[in-house]
């Protein structure tokens, strides 16, 4: 998928097809409406309370999702098995939704 500056194309589009003006303001229309936007992720279904683990981080452990951030991208966790051998600091903050998996009945 590739993502454009959407002021950047009706500038050119405006400059370039000056004979296709109801056209252009179509189109302008279109790309102002969201037509054209991509079409979000699908966010895994976590919730508050969730055991999950760090797909891109297997040493942190099992977790725990303490709240779920109000854009819905991202979720409050923390990892209370982490080995602290390993360090001191213990992973606890939000992390991206579509990085975590929910454990089950593990």
């Amino acid at each position: 998928m590739k993502l454009i500056d959407a002021d950047e194309l009706l500038e050119w589009i405006s400059g370039e097809f000056e004979d296709f003006e109801e056209e252009v303001q179509r189109l302008t229309y279109q790309i102002n409406a969201g037509t054209f936007d991509p079409t979000p992720p699908v966010q895994p279904d976590i919730k508050p309370g969730d055991k999950i683990r760090h797909k891109g981080n297997p040493h942190y452990g099992i977790g725990v999702v303490h709240e779920i951030a109000k854009s819905g991208l991202r979720a409050h966790c923390s990892f209370p098995d982490y080995d602290k051998r390993v360090s001191h600091w213990e992973p606890r903050g939000y992390y991206r939704l579509d990085k975590l998996e929910v454990i089950k009945d593990e």
